[in-house]
This record gives structure tokens, sequence and C-alpha cells, in this order.
């Protein structure tokens, strides 16, 4: 963000500047809302400093926003695993149980015929 380090900066020189450090490729309509957002006092150029803190401040919040997701996600997902695994052991529990309740039965069968 070296390239915005400067005071002012004219919309033709900022619309390079957005391709070559951000990659970011601006239509003029979309310079034109740009210019109406950061130059509000109507001198032609861009304030880099007010452009700068806004960018970043806004690329901390994006951040902030998908690492809430994620959490968000992985927290959905724990929950889902959790409840598989109870299933999961609910029915091995079961099934030792009709394991256990056949042999059994077997065996009662086996000394009572």
């Amino acid at each position: 963000m070296d390239a915005f380090d400067v005071k002012h900066m004219p919309p033709h020189v900022f619309k390079e500047q957005l391709k070559r450090v951000f990659n970011l490729k601006v239509t003029p309509g979309e310079l034109g809302a740009l210019m109406d957002l950061f130059d509000t006092k109507k001198t032609g150029l861009i304030p880099c400093p007010e452009f700068a803190k806004y960018f970043l401040a806004l690329g901390i919040s994006e951040r902030d926003r998908e690492a809430k997701e994620w959490l968000e996600k992985q927290r959905k997902e724990n929950e889902e695993r959790e409840i598989k695994d109870k299933a999961k052991q609910e029915a091995l529990g079961t099934c030792l149980f009709l394991t256990h309740s056949l042999t059994h039965s077997l065996t009662c069968l086996r000394l009572y015929s």
C-alpha cells in the first residue's frame, strides 16, 4: 500500500494504483462512485489517507466476518459430529445389549433343555 502514502491522487492515477496494488479493475462508473465517496470536498482528487483508513478498516471487518462464519461452520460441524457419535454409541449399546440378551437366552436354553 506504499503507493497510497501520498496526500492526494488524481482519479486516473488512483485507478491505475488500484489495478497494480490490488489487481482491482474499476469501471468509469465505479471510479466515479469512489470519487463521490472519498472526494467530499470536490477537489477532483482522492485523499489517500482517508482511502487507506477506509480500505484497511474494510479489510479488517471482512476478515472478522469470515472468521465468524468459519467458527460458526465449525461449531455446526462439531454439533453434527457429536449427534452422529452419540447415535452410534446408542446403536452400539443396543447391539451389545441384544447380543448379551441373545447369548444369555441361548445359554439358558442349553441349560434347561
